[in-house]
C-alpha cells in the first residue's frame, strides 16, 4: 500500500494506514543512521533494550510494514518515536544537537570573550571553537539545576526569568550581573575538583547569599548616611514653629486684655 505525508498529523494515534506507512519508512531510517553511528557496547543499557525492541534478527532496524495490521504499525510506530527521543548517545544524535545548539553556543561564548575562563574557546583568528561546546552544555546544565531559577536552554534566559525572582530592591540590572558573574565564577573555579551538581548549586547559593548580605549591609550605611542632613531640616522646622505659637499667644493675651 502507498505511503502518504503524515506532517499533519496530530499524533501516531490519529495517523491512517497510509500516514503509518509513511511515518514507518522514515523514522526506521533514521534509526538505522543512528544505531550505525553508535557502538552499543558503549551506551546505556535503556539504549540497548530501546534498539532491541525496533531491530530484527541481523541486527538492523525493520522496515516492511506489508505484513502489519494498522495496530501493529501503530504500536512500531510509537517504539520508534521513543527510540528517537532516548537517544542522545550516537553521532547521528550528537550531530542533530550539535545544530540545533550551535549558533546559542558560539554566541555565549563571543559575549564572553573577555572573560578568562571562556575566551579559551576563542581561536587566534576570532573564531569560536567546538571544543568548547561540551563545557558549555555542562554549564547551562549546572545553571538549570540552581535553585529557584528557572530557565528553558540559554544563558540568556535565565538572566531574564530571573529578574522577578532577585528583584528584592536595587538596581535588577546590576543584580542580574552579578547573578551571571557569581555563576560563571562558582562554575570556572570549580572545575577539576570533582564537585557533584549539588555541591555546585550549594556554592553558587552560598556565594548568592553572600552578595546580598553584602549590599544589603551597604543599602544600610547609605540609608543611615543619608539621614543625618535629614534630621538638621526637621529640627529647623521644629525651631521655627516654637517661634509662630509663641506669636500667636502674644496676640492673644493682648485681646483679653482689651
Amino acid at each position: 500500500m502507498a505511503r502518504q505525508d503524515y506532517s499533519n498529523a496530530r499524533n501516531i494515534h490519529d495517523m491512517t494506514t497510509r500516514e503509518l506507512r509513511g511515518y514507518i519508512f522514515d523514522m526506521s531510517r533514521e534509526a538505522q543512521e543512528r544505531l550505525d553511528s553508535v557502538d552499543l557496547e558503549d551506551t546505556s543499557r535503556a539504549f540497548r533494550e530501546s534498539a532491541e525492541g525496533i531491530t530484527g534478527r541481523g541486527g538492523r532496524v525493520r522496515r516492511s510494514t506489508s505484513n502489519m495490521t494498522k495496530e501493529e504499525m501503530r504500536e512500531y510506530a510509537y517504539q520508534l518515536r521513543d527510540f528517537a527521543s532516548l537517544d542522545t548517545e550516537s553521532g547521528y544524535a550528537q550531530s542533530i544537537d550539535w545544530k540545533e545548539n550551535k549558533s546559542r553556543y558560539q554566541t555565549f561564548i563571543r559575549n564572553r570573550k573577555d572573560d578568562p575562563y571562556w575566551s579559551q574557546f576563542i581561536t587566534e583568528k576570532g573564531n569560536v571553537s567546538k571544543k568548547g561546546y561540551e563545557e558549555y552544555k555542562k554549564f547551562i546544565n549546572f545553571v538549570k539545576s540552581v535553585e529557584d531559577v528557572k530557565l528553558q536552554y540559554t544563558y540568556r534566559t535565565l538572566l531574564e526569568k530571573g529578574t522577578s525572582q532577585i528583584r528584592q530592591g536595587g538596581d535588577s540590572k546590576t543584580r542580574l550581573k552579578a547573578m551571571s558573574d557569581i555563576l560563571n565564577k562558582v562554575y570556572a573555579d570549580s572545575k577539576g575538583k570533582g564537585l557533584t551538581t549539588d555541591q555546585l548549586v550549594n556554592k553558587f547559593n552560598q556565594a548568592w547569599e553572600d552578595y546580598q548580605e553584602q549590599q544589603s549591609a551597604g543599602v544600610k550605611k547609605q540609608t543611615q548616611t543619608k539621614h543625618i542632613p535629614s534630621t538638621k531640616r526637621k529640627k529647623q522646622k521644629s525651631s521655627s514653629n516654637i517661634k509662630v505659637k509663641t506669636t500667636r499667644k502674644m496676640r492673644t493675651h493682648g485681646t483679653v486684655h482689651e
